[in-house]
């Protein structure tokens, strides 16, 4: 008698959804996805031509300043918080061997994210809080 396989379908706890498509981009989106790859010594200037070209060519509107200097000061919340690893309040463990993503609690990072910044929408909090650990903690 052949005996059935588990299913392991459900064995990852977490899933990472998509860099939002064109047809779902927002002004939060196009900044925070250009903003996420800004570190310490990169030229915010340039960030910033590279979100204005980016907002330019999905009609998404003209640059806001003000919005994305609190766009830029969320995402360097996240990036030290993540950044501080195992002394993170985030962090709740390593599962395996290897960084995953889980191990980060992603509900409560979306969550700062939302109280950080009310302009962000559950959707795009939850794939930058999955997206910033990605890039900050995995890469």
């Amino acid at each position: 008698m052949k005996r059935k396989a588990p299913d392991r379908s459900t064995a990852v706890p977490w899933t990472i959804t998509p860099t939002p498509t064109p047809t779902q981009e927002t002004f939060n989106s196009v900044a925070l996805r250009a903003l996420i790859y800004e570190f310490s010594f990169s030229d915010p200037r340039r960030t910033n031509a590279l979100i204005k070209r980016r907002l330019r060519r999905a009609t998404l509107g003209p640059f806001d300043a003000e919005r994305i200097t609190r766009l830029r000061a969320l995402k360097n919340l996240v990036q030290t918080e993540v950044d501080k690893r195992e002394r993170s309040r985030f962090f709740i463990g390593t599962h395996s061997r290897y960084a995953e993503i889980a191990d980060f609690d992603i509900g409560r990072l979306t969550a700062l994210v939302r109280a950080s910044e009310p302009s962000v929408t559950a959707r795009e909090a939850r794939w930058f809080a999955q997206f910033a650990v990605f890039v900050y903690h995995l890469l």
